[in-house]
């Protein structure tokens, strides 16, 4: 458990990734797409990690 005090001195931990912010815009495109109805969760999550491992 974290207090409010510890607040202040907290950092996000990410794990380095080459290319993050290219992953990220492959992940929000594909997610916006399939909350527009325009592809299927199933379809959006196939298309990204398709167009990951073929960058």
């Amino acid at each position: 458990m974290v207090s409010a005090n510890q607040m202040e001195d907290a950092q996000v931990l990410l794990p380095q990734i080459e290319d993050v912010k290219q992953l990220q815009g492959i992940i929000y495109d594909n997610l916006q797409a399939a909350m527009l109805d325009q592809k299927t969760v199933e379809q959006a999550i196939a298309d990204a990690e398709s167009e990951w491992n073929n960058r």
